[in-house]
């Protein structure tokens, strides 16, 4: 047995005791629980995503769902087969009443009509648009009208047989029986005028005739006639009885200074005898009282800065006649002048119009 003393190490404590160092220890560990674990965090984050996509959130924008038109109904008309054998009947029992039934009305054809163009002229606001001309003539009907009529009225006896053959005669039979009274005309000739004039206003083409009897002057007068909703025609007495007794010829050559009313065949001209600055302010016409040129006719003027003159430039065209009744007065134009016929009114177009010397007789 040994004796001798245990050397201790430098720097130890007393009661210290040395064991030897051994593995350190460890839990154990069980392998089969991460799989458990990995299934269990993926059904976790499934199922949190699906909660947040569909009701965690409101959605961001709205959704609507575009309305699709529908279909209009197409109404099919029953065929006579399909109709059941009681509805037939004239006579349809609906609840208490009887309703009749009516055929069916079929439209008329429709007619293909030629296009008609026009030239289009401009739109002054405020003013009347002319009116076009409509219908159309029948020549050889209205010439042996017209001869007819004329002799009827020259062999006439009485007042009756006259007026039978005047339009509005009721209004002319003074002037009728004062006419035949003075003047006894016998029929010489009857001719077609070579223009169809229209009427002034109303834009309407009517029959003129030149009439030449062995009492009228040698030109022959004017014979209008009227057409009538039968489909007939009558006399216009005042453009006959005038042209054939030259009453506005006789207005000119006494130079009366009243004005008066006269039936004549007017056509636009340029009147190139009259002074420029004339020319420039008024519309001049022609006074027409026999169908065949006269070497002298008769000129009317009209202001053009006037509702007559406007009136007159926008419905009386170059090239074509009209039948007006004009208002006609005397009047001198300049100093040292021959006094002009000057057309205050146009029957039918301008109303209240003023004059200086009074009113005048129609």
């Amino acid at each position: 047995m040994d004796l001798a003393p245990r050397e201790e190490p430098v720097g130890k404590a007393l009661g210290e005791v040395e064991y030897e160092a051994g593995p350190s220890w460890k839990p154990q560990r069980d392998e089969r629980n991460v799989p458990l674990g990995l299934f269990i965090l993926l059904v976790l984050g499934l199922g949190g995503w699906f909660f947040w996509k569909h009701s965690a959130l409101p959605p961001l924008a709205a959704e609507f769902t575009a309305p699709h038109p529908k279909p209009s109904p197409q109404v099919k008309e029953p065929l006579v087969s399909d109709v059941p054998e009681p509805l037939l009947d004239p006579k349809i029992a609906v609840g208490s009443q009887n309703m009749p039934v009516e055929p069916p009305v079929s439209s008329p054809p429709v007619q293909n009509e030629p296009e008609i163009r026009r030239a289009e002229r401009p739109f002054t606001p405020g003013e009347i648009p002319r009116e076009e001309p409509t219908g159309s003539l029948d020549l050889v009907k209205a010439t042996d009208a017209a001869e007819k009529l004329i002799k009827g009225l020259f062999n006439a006896e009485t007042a009756a047989e006259r007026a039978a053959a005047i339009a509005q005669a009721d209004e002319h039979q003074v002037d009728v029986e004062g006419f035949f009274e003075r003047v006894h005309p016998r029929l010489k000739s009857l001719k077609l005028a070579n223009a169809i004039p229209r009427t002034l206003p109303g834009q309407e083409l009517v029959p003129l005739f030149e009439v030449r009897t062995n009492k009228g002057n040698a030109s022959g007068a004017l014979l209008r006639l009227v057409p009538q909703t039968d489909g007939g025609y009558l006399l216009d007495w005042p453009l006959f009885a005038e042209t054939h007794e030259q009453r506005l010829e006789e207005f000119v050559k006494t130079r009366a200074s009243q004005p008066s009313w006269f039936y004549v065949v007017i056509r636009r001209i340029h009147a190139l005898a009259l002074p420029a600055n004339v020319r420039a302010e008024h519309l001049c016409l022609e006074l027409k009282t026999t169908a065949s040129a006269s070497p002298n006719p008769s000129l009317g003027i009209a202001a053009l800065e006037t509702p007559l003159g406007r009136y007159l430039d926008r419905e009386a065209e170059w090239g074509n006649l009209y039948v007006a009744r004009l208002l006609l007065q005397h009047r001198k134009l300049d100093e040292g002048k021959d006094g002009t016929l000057v057309i205050l009114d146009c029957e039918g177009a301008v109303t209240g119009a003023v004059f200086p010397s009074g009113a005048a007789k129609r």
